[in-house]
């Protein structure tokens, strides 16, 4: 009797064995959700090439890179005209989903057609949905509390608490208005050439500003 490298007898495959088998192989070939980088990035577009970041493991034991994907859609958000988009670039990851179906022709009409042709979940069928990213990379963790855009710069727009905010790495719009209404208050007219200062009553507009102000920014 003959033994395997984990010390098993050798016997010839049943149902079962052959079964497994086939499991393993549509397993192998089938596509449906990746890790992926982007490489460049169609702005116009929307499309982007992507290097797959996993490897193909060979029968020989060896590895090889997936070929990258190219004009590969690039999920933005948007509805009713409106869209949230961002600076995409080389080096960012992604998350690639496989669909179903040959996307081509969906891709560049916009409509409902019989796939051209019968391949499924195939690599060349892949939608991008950019911000996964692996721990190196990772941004600033934000406060448990607020809601942000960020900029690599420092620029913020946040929400908070029913406030908002829209600052940079050096200046806060609420900051910014306080010091032009603090300004205004102490402003000094001249008129006809007499000079005054700005009227109480004035004042206590501008301080009522100040107050509207900080009920909605931070």
């Amino acid at each position: 009797m003959s033994f395997n490298g984990f010390g098993l007898p050798q016997h010839e495959p049943g149902l079962v064995d052959l079964l497994n088998v086939f499991e393993d192989s549509i397993y192998a070939k089938l596509n449906c959700v990746k890790i992926g980088q982007i490489q460049s990035f169609d702005a116009a577009a929307k499309t982007a090439s992507i290097q797959v970041m996993f490897q193909r493991v060979l029968r020989n034991g060896g590895y090889q890179n997936y070929p990258v994907l190219v004009d590969c859609p690039v999920l933005i958000a948007q509805g009713g005209g409106a869209s949230l988009q961002f600076p995409v670039s080389k080096g960012d990851w992604c998350l690639l989903l496989f669909c179903d179906r040959n996307i081509d022709a969906w891709f560049t009409t916009g409509t409902a057609q019989p796939p051209p042709d019968g391949r499924m979940h195939d690599i060349s069928d892949a939608i991008a949905i950019i911000g996964l990213c692996p721990q190196p990379s990772a941004i600033v963790a934000p406060d448990s509390s607020e809601s942000r855009l960020i900029g690599t710069a420092g620029e913020k727009v946040g929400i908070k608490g029913g406030l908002v905010t829209i600052q940079n790495s050096s200046q806060n719009l609420l900051t910014a208005l306080n010091n032009l209404l603090t300004a205004l208050e102490s402003l000094t007219v001249t008129v006809s050439g007499s000079t005054g200062t700005v009227s109480a009553a004035t004042v206590t507009q501008l301080q009522a500003v100040g107050t509207q102000l900080s009920a909605l920014l931070y």
